[in-house]
């Protein structure tokens, strides 16, 4: 499963492990001790029994031209390195043989598995939990747990394994994992649109209605945990939590307003001319000090199917923050490294007077 295979199946087929050594250095990468990716269709004649595990073509051409690999998405994307890192990890899961019939894939694992947001880095482990015990050993981390029949699903791509729901996923990353990476996932399910037949997205942001809904399952799947470890952690992100941030540095921003005691900010406000004319929709608003403040990230500018920034819409933000400054508004842009880093969050704000 995406052209992701263990250095046993390996050998099954007679590949022996001085063939995926030398792949290294050409079509093939190691996504952990023992589990390789095929990376690139190659013509050398000694390695074409990889071709074996070549199941997912599409996501060889994403890695090699920034096609998009989720069949699902036909048009045209890049593939960034959150998207690889999370492929090449359900795959590993998919061809484990470590994972015990009594474990449930979750925490980062599972967040892998739904696709909510994570902080950067390569994991390193897959994690699981399971009522027998726990052990932490090269690649795996079996968290001692007992969770509930309501809490487990059969999520689709990685078969008879079974997986903590999404709800449960992100109180798991909420009370295990830290604040930051709670944040992110919590905002990641109250607010995400869903997708329509064809794969597209739906329109940010949900209505209130939809987003309450939400936090009444993540709310309902918590109260099982809210006592002991994380207790205190798991209602504050869950008080926080508004699923109006349209990204995981956004996620991050309002942690950070919070955290510095601004509580009046409100996010994706609507801005409008004198004559009522729409101008746009900004990620935060202090309107006691005339600020507004957007999180900036290189997808927003991106042109579709490249990596190169698109210069029509850079001109079409110039023109959306001079309308914003002719209404008299202050803009400050803050980027992932300002969201990030407690210091330079605090920094930032100071320097435009949110902050003493």
């Amino acid at each position: 499963m995406y052209n992701v295979f263990s250095r046993a199946q390996a050998r099954a087929i007679g590949i022996e492990p001085a063939l995926l050594q030398s792949s290294l250095a050409c079509c093939l990468i190691r996504v952990a001790r023992g589990i390789y990716a095929v990376a690139a269709d190659c013509s050398h004649p000694a390695h074409a029994r990889l071709r074996y595990f070549l199941e997912d073509p599409a996501l060889l051409l994403a890695r090699s031209r920034g096609a998009a690999p989720d069949r699902a998405r036909p048009h045209p994307g890049t593939l960034s390195r959150w998207e690889r890192d999370r492929l090449d990890h359900v795959g590993w899961l998919a061809c484990t043989g470590r994972i015990a019939p009594g474990d449930i894939v979750s925490h980062r694992s599972a967040a892998m598995v739904h696709d909510l947001p994570l902080l950067p880095g390569r994991l390193t482990r897959l994690e699981v939990s399971s009522p027998h015990g726990r052990i932490t050993t090269p690649g795996l981390r079996r968290r001692e747990r007992v969770i509930a029949d309501e809490d487990i699903v059969e999520a689709h791509p990685i078969g008879s394994l079974r997986v903590t729901s999404r709800a449960r996923t992100v109180v798991d990353l909420i009370r295990d994992c830290g604040t930051e990476t709670g944040i992110m996932a919590a905002e990641c399910f109250l607010g995400r649109p869903g997708t329509d037949e064809h794969g597209r997205p739906g329109r940010f942001p949900l209505p209130a209605a939809a987003r309450q809904r939400r936090k009444a399952v993540l709310c309902d799947a918590a109260g099982r945990l809210l006592d002991g470890w994380g207790a205190a952690r798991l209602r504050r992100v869950l008080d926080l939590g508004t699923g109006l941030s349209e990204s995981p540095a956004e996620a991050l921003a309002l942690l950070g307003f919070h955290s510095v005691g601004i509580g009046d900010v409100v996010q994706q406000a609507e801005l409008y001319t004198d004559q009522g004319a729409f101008i746009g929709r900004v990620d935060f608003l202090l309107e006691r000090l005339g600020l507004v403040i957007e999180v900036d990230g290189e997808s927003k500018y991106r042109a579709s199917g490249t990596i190169l920034m698109d210069r029509r819409a850079l001109l079409r933000e110039k023109r959306r923050e001079n309308a914003i400054r002719a209404l008299g508004f202050r803009v400050l842009r803050l980027e992932w490294a300002d969201v990030i880093d407690p210091q330079r969050f605090v920094a930032a704000l100071r320097s435009v007077g949110a902050l003493r």
